[in-house]
């Protein structure tokens, strides 16, 4: 399951990179600082993924179908960048608004093994902190995200 994992997190964080840098004050970023948003967008989709797995037995198809869902709902630009904002600006995910959003794209937020509060929490946790940790660290995103 890890690989699926994985495969999961590091698509989802492609699609979250094209938001991260329009953020970024569209910022040329260099490889470096793509790599580095991408490694922190995949990190913060692995951990809301793990917990996800946590609660529930996740085989493949329904990891496939979760993916599916996933990627649809963070390739809309607004929800792609309100993670991002949120991320960055250390604040609490607008979570009625993120749910709505992901309803009105046909998805079941009721479905998820977890709830879709603690799903976007944890994501916007994760992503702020592996965010911060790279700048604080004198890592290739110091001086992008303060």
């Amino acid at each position: 399951m890890d690989a699926i994992v994985l495969d999961i997190a590091t698509n989802l964080a492609s699609t979250l990179l094209v938001a991260g840098g329009r953020r970024l004050g569209g910022q040329a970023l260099g490889n470096e600082q793509e790599q580095a948003l991408k490694n922190a967008f995949a990190g913060a989709t692995a951990a809301m993924l793990v917990e996800m797995a946590r609660h529930a037995d996740l085989d493949s198809k329904f990891l496939e179908h979760l993916k599916e869902q996933l990627v649809g709902f963070f390739e809309d630009r607004w929800i792609a960048e309100t993670l991002v904002d949120v991320a960055l600006d250390s604040e609490e995910p607008p979570v009625d608004e993120l749910r709505r959003r992901y309803e009105r794209l046909g998805f079941d937020s009721e479905a998820l093994p977890v709830s879709f509060e603690r799903a976007m929490n944890l994501f916007a946790f994760e992503l702020a902190t592996r965010l911060r940790e790279d700048a604080s660290s004198g890592g290739p995103l110091r001086g992008i995200v303060t």
